[in-house]
């Protein structure tokens, strides 16, 4: 049997990214690995925890928050073939779930469920959700995930790094971002420059980072 190294390439998933046509971000292992690492210590999960796959397997939050979590920890992950909020209740009582990372609207659809007070879900603590900007509306993505860096930079002159509370280009750098685009190179030299990725979002850094 080969087992595959830390640069292989474990997925292509395909976005539009900051240029138009969708282009497959090359995933490799170890980023899997390293992004896998990361929820579990941030979430505290360990092998008594079971996951509700409810983000599509596709997507980077079903790969890894999902897929690769159950794998690395060994862990049950709940399965079905498409969002019901009955079922997912039922499924979650059922299985004994205890974690997961969804949409808001996911939470929203559970907890104005009609009957949501007759299921048991004690055990579903460790859920987490997209975190809201109290002064904007906007959705926030929380801290800079741990082994990485992150910048706000000039929209114009990514040279210049712009001060807290100020908009700009997210560009971030580290062990869980892509380093390519699938058979783009122009694409990806536009994207990654001296190993940070220009997100092409424009986003403010507040002072608790």
């Amino acid at each position: 049997m080969v087992f595959p190294r830390p640069d292989d390439l474990a997925y292509l998933v395909y976005t539009s990214g900051t240029t138009g046509p969708a282009k497959g971000a090359m995933i490799r292992h170890r980023n899997v690995l390293h992004n896998a690492i990361v929820y579990q210590e941030a979430c505290r999960l360990d092998r008594s925890d079971v996951v509700l796959g409810v983000a599509p397997l596709s997507r980077i939050t079903g790969i890894v928050a999902h897929q690769a979590i159950a794998f690395h920890l060994g862990i049950p992950m709940v399965m079905f073939a498409r969002f019901d909020v009955q079922e997912t209740l039922r499924l979650i009582e059922k299985h004994r779930v205890t974690f997961t990372v969804a949409s808001i609207t996911v939470y929203i659809a559970m907890l104005n469920h009609p009957q949501l007070k007759r299921f048991d879900l004690s055990r579903f603590k460790k859920a987490m959700e997209d975190p809201v900007d109290k002064h904007t509306g906007a959705l926030s993505v929380g801290l800079v995930t741990p082994g990485h860096e992150a910048w706000i930079v000039d929209l114009e002159n990514p040279d210049i790094e712009m001060p807290i509370g100020e908009e700009g280009e997210l560009v971030v750098c580290g062990p869980g971002i892509t380093d390519g685009y699938w058979e783009k190179p122009e694409e990806t030299a536009y994207a990654i420059k001296n190993g940070r990725f220009f997100t092409g979002d424009v986003a403010q850094m507040d002072a608790r980072g």
